[in-house]
């Protein structure tokens, strides 16, 4: 068994990062659906957004889990850390271990 946690996001440099990583998400499914990928350049422009988005995903997973380790836990400890939303808010989800069912 785990527990599951949700920390708010409310630091304005977790928010960015998010809402950049969301923005880059959209370029990328965009040029990934476009039908003039056969255009000189085309090429070059989506790697250039997948090594963009590749640099904002690791930036906020970095944001995350300092947001995570101020609210006070061990991100040492935890099963997973994700980000969700919550009534339209992003939050990060945190999967801790239950220590009760901890085997000895």
């Amino acid at each position: 068994m785990s527990i599951k946690l949700e920390v708010p996001v409310t630091n304005k440099r977790v928010l960015e990062a998010i809402w950049q990583v969301y923005g880059m998400a959209r370029i990328k499914q965009i040029l990934d659906t476009h039908k003039g990928a056969s255009f000189p350049g085309f090429a070059l422009a989506s790697a250039l957004v997948d090594a963009e988005f590749a640099k904002a995903r690791a930036e906020m997973s970095g944001e995350a889990f300092r947001e995570v380790a101020r609210a006070g836990h061990d991100i040492g400890k935890s099963l997973s850390v994700t980000i969700g939303s919550k009534n339209g808010d992003p939050v990060i989800e945190v999967e801790m271990p239950d220590l009760a069912d901890a085997e000895p």
